[in-house]
């Protein structure tokens, strides 16, 4: 069986790594308190109880920003997918921007990973167990990866366009990818380009269009790296466990840090217009040449196969693409922060080495 099998997309690793916002905590806790009180009985009412999950977010929100910047603290932000590697990410960036996040996970294992933010424990596709969440929130992310279940998106959107269609000034983000535009042709991709999507991921343009026709935002990533990885976690775990890697021959990918493109989530919903759509990468990097530089600190060689014509998402994983975030930038203020993987690939190869573990 091929190391990238497509049941190995759906596994995300739960990245446990959480900034470290609270170095601070003892002496904001003593100049704030009142603050916080304020805040808190704002939100609950002076004779009800302070949800310990709100107290931590009202805290982080004074340790990044300035005490008269509170507006944030009264949207709620749910996440589909929250316990996933793109979910987790996107779920940090909004809590540091101050915002009342929750998330869904599937049992109450998976909730351990939202211990620092509200769990809903429920499945994707039992409605019920998040559909009071999701008609409260001022913010809903569908961060969900199922690759397995081609059902499941629609289960998702059947819920929230008519949540759109009732709510004006409802946000939706969703998580579409790059594969949608398909191969290289030759310039980069930008959002108003025709899509030619990779055969595994054909649905997507028209589930996209279903969502922006009635205001969500959709966000498409580049390949993903930092802490355990997604597609970059599996190329380590290759090299570590195999000695191969059966990419980086010639490839060319469009790469994005989880945190730079969870800035990204809050960017739009602040910045955003509705019914748009973003990409979200740095500059695309040689595979092979950051590969070869991971070669010094670990020996793996590059396996050379032809992906078989009916597996789309080991053709698109060994197809080269070029993607313009020139909109994200321009529109939105994005701007990445974290040293690019080409630059970072053996530090980026240790963290996830001491994470998997």
């Amino acid at each position: 069986m091929n190391a990238y099998s497509s049941d190995r997309l759906h596994r995300r690793a739960g990245d446990t790594q959480h900034e470290g916002e609270t170095c601070r905590l003892n002496e904001f806790v003593r100049d704030s308190k009142r603050n916080i009180e304020l805040m808190a009985s704002s939100l609950f009412g002076s004779r009800h109880h302070t949800p310990a999950p709100v107290i931590i977010h009202l805290v982080l929100h004074f340790v990044h920003n300035k005490p008269d910047q509170i507006e944030n603290m009264h949207k709620k932000v749910f996440i589909l997918g929250a316990t996933g590697f793109i979910g987790q990410g996107v779920a940090r960036a909004f809590v540091r921007h101050g915002y009342v996040v929750s998330g869904l996970a599937r049992s109450q294992d998976k909730a351990k990973l939202l211990e620092s933010i509200g769990a809903i424990v429920g499945t994707v596709k039992d409605t019920a167990s998040w559909s009071k969440q999701a008609e409260e929130a001022d913010i809903i992310v569908d961060a969900v990866a199922d690759y397995a279940d081609r059902s499941t998106p629609s289960i998702i959107a059947n819920q929230l366009v008519p949540l759109l269609q009732q709510k004006p000034q409802l946000s939706v983000v969703y998580t579409s990818g790059i594969w949608v535009y398909g191969p290289d042709r030759g310039t980069p991709f930008e959002e108003s380009h025709p899509l030619q999507p990779f055969p595994n991921v054909a649905w997507r343009p028209a589930h996209e269009k279903n969502l922006t026709d009635v205001g969500a935002i959709v966000i498409r990533p580049a390949v993903l790296y930092g802490a355990t990885g997604s597609l970059t976690g599996n190329i380590f775990a290759d090299v570590k466990n195999r000695g191969k890697t059966v990419v980086g021959v010639n490839q060319i990918w469009p790469t994005v840090h989880v945190d730079d493109l969870g800035e990204a989530y809050v960017l739009a919903v602040e910045k955003g217009n509705r019914g748009q759509v973003y990409n979200v990468s740095n500059e695309p990097i040689s595979l092979n040449q950051t590969l070869q530089k991971l070669q010094s600190h670990v020996k793996f060689e590059f396996e050379e196969q032809l992906a078989p014509a009916d597996n789309g998402f080991l053709t698109a994983l060994r197809s080269s693409q070029n993607i313009s975030s020139k909109k994200a930038r321009e529109e939105l203020g994005w701007v990445p922060k974290r040293a690019p993987l080409d630059e970072g690939i053996i530090s980026y190869y240790q963290t996830w080495e001491s994470l998997t573990a």
